[in-house]
């Protein structure tokens, strides 16, 4: 699997979790936030974050052509 790839699936997958995440927090916030072992204040800040609108970006990586 290609290094780019691999960034791509993680985000794709990060992304997955919190859009989850937030779903939960909507519909029941007090067992969202003990179910994900996160705080109060921390449902609160995901609740309050906004998702993506569009397509996501691929990630980039840079190539590192020096020698160690």
């Amino acid at each position: 699997m290609q290094h780019g790839s691999l960034l791509n699936d993680i985000q794709e997958i990060n992304l997955t979790y919190f859009l989850l995440a937030k779903r939960m927090i909507k519909e029941d916030r007090d067992t969202a936030w003990v179910r994900l072992k996160i705080t109060s204040g921390m449902a609160d800040l995901v609740a309050a974050l906004s998702t993506p609108t569009g397509p996501i970006q691929p990630a980039v990586v840079p190539i590192d052509t020096r020698r160690n």
